[in-house]
């Protein structure tokens, strides 16, 4: 199998986007059988959200991607994980107390582990 660092990127991307399309976990036994609805016209133009069940291949790919994780230290996992999601280097370097520098090179160094780790297989 021929991976890159740039496509191990790529994947974990896809699989945060998976994630945040799954539905909300409620408390079992309350719903609300009402569909939604927006306030007014200018809610209707304003709303680009279109909420999509993610198919089951990738939900599968999503969780086959989210095992490589099992290959890097915990806090490692939460950067790549947080800049996976989106979130900018001051973000994590806020959350995490930690410079912008060394985020960087733990994240690279991570990365590396996967791929090595996924060479092996």
């Amino acid at each position: 199998m021929k991976i890159t660092i740039d496509e191990i990127k790529e994947n974990l991307v896809f699989a945060a986007k998976i994630m945040r399309r799954l539905p909300p976990v409620k408390v079992q036994g309350y719903f609300c059988s009402w569909p939604k609805f927006c306030a007014d016209e200018d809610d209707i133009h304003s709303s680009n959200e279109v909420w999509l069940m993610p198919l089951p291949e990738e939900i599968e790919k999503m969780e086959e991607i989210l095992d490589w994780l099992k290959f890097i230290e915990m806090e490692q996992r939460r950067i790549v994980w947080l800049r996976s999601c989106g979130m900018g280097w001051k973000q994590i370097s806020a959350r995490t107390h930690r410079g912008r520098s060394s985020l960087i090179r733990d994240f690279n160094a991570s990365l590396k582990t996967i791929l090595d780790a996924l060479v092996c297989l």
